[in-house]
């Protein structure tokens, strides 16, 4: 019969340190210590490239602190080529005093990772923000990522003032070149047509701006130039002075062509000619002007009157000498201020008379 052992004298299995030669156990030892290791280099690595900026992003922050720094001289070394008028990209034009807020990488284009897309926020002192996107791609010969939309693009109507300006610089296009036109800005603080003249005024809001683009078309009225006294006192004078040449001009024409009165004959109730006529202004116009888009309109303070003196021919046949008191319709003038300054009626721009009296 086998001997079973008491449970104390059961034989104990070594541990797997005791059947180890000493080399062994050291091997290990140093094996999961480079384990250990290398795990905490890979924590530090991936945690190294989750902190590391893309640089795409990289690329466009460099771009704005150069603006921030006023190291126009760097720019070129972050952008692609843009298109539109380079006139505005320039120390006068450039009002880069704004904060970076944000930079953000929202899109790498894919596997190959040859584009990306940027977005920014800055801020203006005054409390404006303004948020865009910036397109980035990257050369594949050289890896160097640059801006293929880096600027802000402003579409000018004409200002009736004969010049356009951006902040410090302003520009007089010569006559054969359309005052309107696309032009590049750097982004940052921009006061769009900040013109001083001794005509007229104007309140200009600073709006900040990015990469985005702002048609200015004059169509409405927040900006517009504004007569001061000098201007309506020189347009006064203007005004009183064409009336005159009109009146000079007129005999024996009831409608004169380009002038601000007249009379339709065929529109009057009880004549159905009238011979002889003269013209003789009784009180001129008081008058101001109003900035439209492109030039500005008279505007009356206080209608002027003229009146017509002649023979009238009566529906019958039979003839009478009359007076008729007609209305100065300066309201229907139009003018202009020119890059010198120099203030001018505008004949062309005259409207239809209704010829009424």
């Amino acid at each position: 019969m086998k001997e079973i052992m008491p449970p104390s004298e059961f034989h104990r299995p070594r541990s797997v340190w005791t059947y180890l030669p000493r080399d062994g156990w050291r091997l290990l030892a140093v094996s999961m210590l480079c384990a250990a290791l290398l795990a905490t280099v890979g924590i530090a690595r991936a945690y190294y490239n989750m902190s590391k900026e893309h640089p795409a992003a990289a690329t466009v922050r460099s771009y704005l602190t150069a603006l921030q720094e006023k190291n126009l001289s760097e720019i070129d070394e972050y952008i692609g080529h843009t298109a539109g008028k380079m006139r505005f990209l320039n120390a006068d034009a450039a009002n880069t005093d704004f904060s970076i807020h944000e930079i953000a990488l929202i899109d790498t284009g894919g596997m190959l990772e040859l584009t990306a897309e940027v977005a920014v926020t800055i801020g203006a002192a005054d409390g404006q923000k303004s948020t865009g996107v910036f397109r980035v791609e990257k050369d594949p010969d050289t890896s160097k990522w640059v801006i293929t939309d880096p600027y802000t693009k402003i579409t000018f109507g004409d200002t009736g003032v004969g010049r356009i300006a951006v902040n410090d610089h302003v520009f007089a296009p010569p006559d054969s070149v359309a005052r309107g036109g696309t032009f590049a800005l750097y982004p940052g603080v921009q006061r769009f047509h900040d013109i001083e003249s001794p005509w007229m005024t104007r309140h200009v809001e600073p709006m900040l701006t990015l990469n985005e683009n702002i048609l200015l078309d004059g169509d409405g009225t927040e900006g517009r130039f504004l007569l001061n006294e000098a201007g309506d006192a020189e347009l006064q004078g203007l005004v009183d002075e064409y009336i005159d040449a009109c009146v000079e001009k007129s005999e024996s024409d009831l409608l004169p062509r380009r002038c601000p009165f007249g009379l339709d004959v065929d529109m009057h109730r009880y004549y159905r000619d009238f011979k002889s006529p003269t013209w003789s202004v009784v009180d001129y116009p008081v008058v101001t002007g109003v900035d439209s888009g492109g030039y500005f309109r008279v505007q009356n303070r206080k209608a002027g009157t003229i009146e017509l003196s002649g023979t009238a021919v009566e529906s019958d046949g039979s003839e009478k000498a009359v007076t008729l008191t007609c209305p100065i319709h300066a309201d229907l003038m139009a003018f202009d201020v020119d890059a010198d300054d120099v203030m001018e009626i505008l004949p062309d721009e005259m409207l239809s008379v209704p010829g009424t009296c």
